[in-house]
């Protein structure tokens, strides 16, 4: 059965940065944020190399043997459908029920990306809870997921950077809480077994210790090379995700810039606003 490890998490979380760093493993295979694959698709929209998925050496054969299953008159109502299950406010449908011919759709995909491009592991970084609670539930996908957090004052200076949607402090917070909340409930409710959580500070800092949990946690055999800083991450094909994956190449950084960019006062605020998140989670108050 296909494995796959699927992202949850806040925007802004570094989640496209894990996924890169898993996946520039060998046997892993980092496909980006599938939720927004029949959109890429549908809209010819681009890759991350910049070609449309048609003309895409990663995604061209995907695409053909897909339609080759469907037209894309159903690929269009089936979109509209995941749009439907996999926003934030389906969560609790995702929690207590079942919806076969979104998993019969996720698994014939999952199939065909597992029959062009064999590996022993495949990233899924959507984020969206109500996607990764059907898939863990999924009989037909050895599914697994990260849950990654990060200190609430790095995603409202990440999110205040103009690049593409922004928001402000406050925005930022709210939208921080919510998303973490149900995350950290998903959490709970599958377990260690199912879900690992990881901070995003702790996978700047020791990247090598991450990968090695991540694997351990996935049960794949990839070896975890004792690679010197920085660290050169390639961004091959990537669905979605923000700016970075535009490029040939990503460095890894090993810390956040947020505590010399934001006032000390507006560090404490930011944190007291986010208090429940950011104490679960072992955030101190002083970075």
């Amino acid at each position: 059965m296909t494995k796959l490890l699927y992202l949850l998490g806040a925007g802004r979380s570094g989640t496209t940065i894990l996924s890169l760093l898993v996946g520039n493993q060998q046997k892993v295979i980092t496909l980006g944020e599938m939720h927004q694959f029949l959109d890429t698709l549908l809209e010819e929209q681009t890759c991350s190399c910049s070609e449309r998925l048609e003309n895409c050496p990663f995604w061209s054969p995907v695409v053909t043997k897909l339609l080759q299953q469907y037209d894309r008159e159903t690929l269009e109502k089936i979109n509209k459908d995941n749009h439907r299950l996999e926003r934030h406010s389906s969560i609790f449908g995702a929690w207590f029920g079942r919806n076969m011919s979104y998993l019969n759709f996720q698994k014939s995909l999952l199939d065909i990306i597992a029959q062009v491009h064999p590996a022993e592991l495949y990233v899924d970084s959507s984020k969206y809870n109500s996607k990764g609670v059907r898939l863990l539930k999924s009989k037909g996908i050895q599914a697994k997921a990260i849950y990654l957090v990060r200190d609430v004052r790095g995603v409202v200076y990440s999110f205040g950077k103009q690049v593409q949607t922004s928001k402000g402090p406050l925005s930022a917070i709210v939208y921080y809480n919510i998303i973490n909340k149900i995350s950290q409930l998903v959490y709970w409710r599958f377990g260690r077994g199912r879900i690992l959580k990881l901070r995003h500070e702790d996978v700047l800092s020791d990247p090598k210790q991450t990968l090695e949990k991540i694997n351990a946690f996935a049960g794949i055999s990839a070896t975890v090379s004792s690679a010197v800083k920085p660290i050169t991450m390639q961004t091959g094909h990537f669905i979605g995700g923000n700016r970075l994956v535009k490029k040939e190449s990503v460095v890894l950084k090993t810390q956040e810039d947020w505590p010399k960019k934001i006032a000390k006062f507006g560090q404490l605020i930011y944190y007291f606003l986010a208090c429940p998140i950011m104490i679960i989670n072992r955030y101190k108050i002083r970075p």
